[in-house]
């Protein structure tokens, strides 16, 4: 919320070197992992960042917990959407909520989101109990 804000007060626009889609979900990312992430030039190359994220141990190697782990190519297989979403047309029918879920299918949910959802959970049962 703290990013909305200062967005909000000191627009930023897009860089491809600075601020792009790749280096913003690594600043992310160092901030749930308490800044462990070491710095590698794949943060800078657009593309790249989902095999860094792997190597570095960010990504769930065997989801399943059973059978072989997953490689790097099971990791964009199951997660390229683009199958997962041929039922779909333009249509005032499709909520955001099943479109995501429909691209989320057979993907691992991370322990960060249930985590996340831990922290809501208590955040808002400390909030009803202070009112």
């Amino acid at each position: 919320m703290t990013a909305a804000d200062e967005l909000n007060a000191k627009p930023a626009w897009y860089n491809t070197l600075t601020s792009n889609c790749t280096n913003i979900i690594f600043y992310m990312a160092r901030l749930v992992s308490d800044d462990r992430l070491p710095w590698d030039y794949r943060i800078w190359v657009s593309g790249w960042l989902p095999n860094y994220l792997y190597d570095a141990g960010m990504l769930d190697a065997n989801p399943e917990n059973r059978g072989q782990p997953w490689s790097m190519d099971t990791w964009y297989e199951r997660t390229h959407i683009n199958p997962k979403v041929k039922g779909f047309q333009n249509s005032n029918d499709i909520h955001g909520s099943e479109f995501s879920r429909q691209i989320r299918q057979s993907i691992p949910i991370p322990p960060l989101a249930d985590s996340q959802n831990i922290a809501e959970a208590n955040a808002k049962s400390a909030a009803q109990a202070s009112h």
